[in-house]
Parts: C-alpha cells; sequence; structure tokens
C-alpha cells in the first residue's frame, strides 16, 4: 500500500505597492516602467497607467498598471494584479518581534496542540 505525505507550497515573498493618483509616476521609477497616457475614447479623457517590464506577460493587460492595481517585485521580476488578483493571492505577512516570535513558537508547541496532532495520527 502506498503513503502519502503532506506538503505546503513555498511561501512568495514580494515587494508591493499599490498604483495610486498620487504615486502613479514614483512607481513608474521603482519598477523601472514608463508612465504613459492611455488613448482617449469618446466618453472619457486620458487615463494614465504605467507600462511595467513584465517577464513573461500572458497577454498585454499584464504589463499595464492602472490606479488600483498592485506593482510586485519578486524574484523574477516585476508583475501586475488588478485589486481582486491581488487580495484572492496574498496576505499581508506577518512580522513578529523576537519576543512575539518567541510566544508564537511557544503556543504552537503547546499541549493541547500536541495532543490534537496525537489522535490525528
Amino acid at each position: 500500500m502506498i503513503q502519502t505525505e503532506s506538503f505546503v507550497r513555498k511561501s512568495l515573498h514580494v515587494e508591493a505597492i499599490q498604483v495610486t493618483d498620487e504615486n502613479i509616476e514614483e512607481v513608474a521609477r521603482w519598477c523601472m516602467g514608463t508612465l504613459v497616457d492611455h488613448p482617449e475614447t469618446e466618453n472619457a479623457s486620458a487615463i494614465k497607467y504605467v507600462k511595467v517590464r513584465v517577464h513573461h506577460p500572458m497577454n498585454e493587460r499584464q504589463t499595464k498598471a492602472f490606479v488600483g492595481d498592485w506593482v510586485l517585485y519578486a524574484k523574477n521580476g516585476y508583475k501586475v494584479y488588478t485589486q481582486k488578483a491581488f487580495e484572492a493571492a496574498f496576505d499581508k505577512e506577518i512580522v513578529y518581534s523576537d519576543a512575539q516570535s518567541a510566544a508564537h513558537i511557544e503556543s504552537s508547541t503547546s499541549p493541547t496542540r500536541n495532543v490534537f496532532e496525537q489522535n490525528a495520527g
């Protein structure tokens, strides 16, 4: 009989900034992108976006960071996420101080947890 093992996907740590009207120029500089005026339409004036150099984009939209979008930097370079996609994929990383970290480790090795693990295994 085969026996399976449990695995957890490795964490992907990224640096991220949400594009706003106020920081769009700074974001373009940060990601070495270009600030572009999206062509005007009949019903709207020009909309600015950051043209981001994305490694292997799947479509043109993944290279355009509009206000409300997120620009991320990870080991493979820059990526653009819409607000909805960003919220679905990422949680804010919790950084513990040394004292908080020790308390977290202690609580995760509490007798209650060990009893649960023994009963589950």
